[in-house]
Formats: structure tokens, sequence, C-alpha cells
């Protein structure tokens, strides 16, 4: 799903409602949304329009539509667990890291000496020290959970 549509959804209105009391271009919008126009190529227009429509900040708005796309993309990949052959898609497994993180977080937040260990101080650098020793048991694969076909990729 485009990033627009998932704004459209948050806010519970669609193109024809902005076209008809906000004055956006309903068909400029549905052409971005049929050609998967990313969110760098959209005219800072249209987010400024966005903003006034919805009574948010342009960077509020920007930084929403920004959000979903990187949602879009990770819901386009699939990672299979070699232990059990369960396929879940890339927003699923970064949540699930992300949960993870935060539970182990919470058993050596208060012990400095473990922290001291492995060279972090805060949550930030936790998180980004997990995130560089990658998780082991997913391997990215076909939607169905077939293998990749790297050299024909």
């Amino acid at each position: 799903m485009h990033p627009i549509s998932k704004l459209l959804i948050e806010y519970n209105t669609s193109l024809y409602a902005l076209q008809k009391h906000h004055g956006m271009q309903q068909p400029s919008l549905s052409r971005s949304i049929n050609n998967d126009t990313p969110i760098e190529r959209m005219n800072v227009g249209t987010i400024v329009q966005f903003a006034h429509a919805f009574g948010e900040a342009p960077e509020t708005i920007l930084r929403k539509l920004l959000d979903y796309e990187e949602e879009t993309e990770l819901e386009k990949l699939f990672y299979r667990n070699i232990n059990t052959g369960v396929v879940i898609n890339g927003k699923e497994l970064k949540e699930s890291s992300d949960a993870n993180v935060v539970a182990l977080w919470g058993e050596i937040k208060d012990d400095d000496y473990e922290k001291e260990s492995i060279g972090v101080s805060n949550f930030d650098e936790y998180k980004a020290y997990l995130q560089s020793y990658a998780d082991p048991d997913f391997v990215q694969c076909n939607e169905d959970g077939s293998d990749i076909d790297w050299a024909n990729y």
C-alpha cells in the first residue's frame, strides 16, 4: 500500500474529500499512488497541502509519509526462521526484534558492569549493538518460504 494511502487511512479521509474540501488535485495524487511514486519525488507543496488539511506541521506529515514508505518496503521482504520454517515479513521481524531489544535492555539497564563489557551506556547504543549482530535464525526468502535465487535476482 502506498504511503499516501496509509496517510489517508490514518486521517480517515479520501482523495475525493481532500479535493472537495481542500482543493488538492485528486488525479495527481491518484497517479502518485498508482505509479508507486517515492515520497522523495513528491512536490513540497503537496506535503504542505496535506499538513494544512490535517492540521499538522509539514515536518510531521513528511515524517509520517517516510515512515509509511519504510514500512511498505519492509512488508515486501520475507524472512524464514531456519529452525521452525515460519515465514514472516520484514515489518513483523522488525517489530519482534524491537520488542526483544526492549526486553533485553530491561534486564541489563541497571548493570553497569554488563553495559561496560559490551561498550554501551544507553538504550540507543544497546539497540545498535544488537542490530550489528543480525538475527542468525532468519534468512531472507521468497514469500512462499523458498530460497531466493540470488544469481538470477
